[in-house]
Order: structure tokens, then sequence, then C-alpha cells
């Protein structure tokens, strides 16, 4: 199967170092937030899913690092903590891109500021709920006649995502790259659903998007290996299942 390649970051200016940085003061602290105008509703409307997390069935969100004026105009951006193999840091600096901004306020007048965005994407969100609703019912009922696919999916819309302890990086430094694929040169993402019991242990996993046998194990073996906070509604924890990428990359000279 072909290797999936890593997503293309927007070439978009450094947050390091604006030039508008040197023209007024930078807060940090703030009373009000700055804030898309029509709310957080109108960021999540400007999000363009990628069609490749969207068929692996891909969650999850990208933490921003944003950089307003006292206009509330974007000065800079860059990713704080992202998924970038399945498109989803150049989707969110896309959509924060997108929106008109409110200013952030301190002490009652427009500032400058510095603060987090979190962009999520989630399949279940209010414009896709029909789309996998009608995903769900074709599961189900091919479930009904073949023996495999009764462990194939629990599409459940939950308050609180399941996540590894330690975070995914703590999944990515489980994995052991093979030998045989590190010599070859080969790399790639292999994406794997995994069912993610109350109890935080990974009852299976299968591969939803592979790259090689030896990979595809050892990423099956990286997820498996790893304890998981469950997903929650509300207080109550629940068995789910998700998609989780594992990314496999040679470090070049």
């Amino acid at each position: 199967m072909e290797d999936i390649p890593p997503s293309l970051s927007p070439k978009l200016p450094a947050i390091e170092e604006p030039e508008a940085e040197k023209e007024e003061q930078i807060y940090i602290g703030y009373d009000v937030a700055p804030e898309p105008v029509g709310g957080f509703e109108e960021l999540q409307r400007a999000v363009v899913y990628p069609e490749i997390a969207r068929e692996a069935g891909v969650e999850g969100t990208v933490l921003l690092k944003v950089l307003f004026s006292s206009q509330g105009e974007i000065i800079a951006s860059r990713v704080v903590d992202g998924i970038p193999e399945v498109g989803f840091n150049e989707a969110a600096q896309n959509a924060i891109y997108a929106c008109k901004w409110k200013p952030g306020i301190y002490k009652g007048e427009p500032v400058s500021i510095r603060c987090d965005i979190p962009v999520r994407f989630n399949l279940l969100s209010t414009e896709n709920v029909n789309l996998h609703l009608d995903q769900n019912l074709s599961t189900l009922r091919s479930s009904q006649t073949t023996e495999a696919r009764k462990d194939s999916a629990i599409m459940v819309v939950y308050d609180t995502p399941p996540e590894p302890l330690g975070g995914y990086e703590a999944i990515q430094k489980l994995v052991v790259y093979p030998e045989i694929a590190r010599e070859a040169g080969i790399e790639g993402t292999v994406i794997v659903q995994a069912r993610i019991g109350t109890d935080g242990h990974t009852k299976n996993c299968t591969i939803l998007v592979g790259v090689k046998s030896d990979l595809d194990e050892s990423a099956i073996n990286a997820i498996k290996s790893i304890e998981w906070s469950p997903a929650y509604i509300g207080e109550k924890p629940i068995e789910v299942v998700i998609s989780v990428p594992v990314v496999f990359r040679l470090k070049h000279n």
C-alpha cells in the first residue's frame, strides 16, 4: 500500500519574532479572550475535514498558539500540539485564518494578545451526524451476516474522548521500528482502529490503513502496550472504537 505523505504545513509567519511585537505590547493575561465573530461555532464551521482523515475515521484536536493584534487580526500562529500525518495541522491553520475575530480585551481596552486556540476535528459534529448515522446503520446491518464485522466499530458520541496515558507521544515512544523496514528505508503512517474498554485496556485492534505487514504489526503492538483513560459520557466511562495514527519516520542525516 502506498505511503501516506505527511501534511505540509502552510507557510505562515513564525510567531516567535513578529514585526507587530516591536510596535505594540503583547499581553498574555487578559480579561476577555479573542473570539471569532459569531462564536467558536463559526471556527468549527470553517474547518475543512481532510479526506484521508475522514475516510480513516481519525478524530482529534489541534492546539494553536496565535498572536492577535488589537484589531483582532491574526499576526502569526504555530502548532503547539497537532496531528500532521492526516492533514489536521494545515486544516486548523486554514480555519482560524478563514474567520474574522474580535480582539482580546484587557482593562476595558482592545490589546494585542498571544493565546492558545483549540481546533477540534470530530466526525460526529452536527454537520456530519447524518452521514455517520447512515454509515453506522450500514455497519450494523452488515454485522448481522458477517461474524468478523461484529467487532468492527462502536460509533458513540462522547463528552470526553479516550486518551493514552502520557499522551499520543507515549505511543510513539513504544513503537519498535522493524529492522528490515529500517534498512530498506520504508516509512509511512499506519492507522489502527482500536477498541478501548471502560477499564482503559485495548480489547482489540484492526488495520484501517496499512503500510507493510511488519510496520502494521509494530503499530498494533505499541497501541496494545499502553493504558488508556477511557471515554466518558458525563462521569460514566464507556467503551468506544477510535482510529489511532502511528507514524514511522526515519531520521535522515
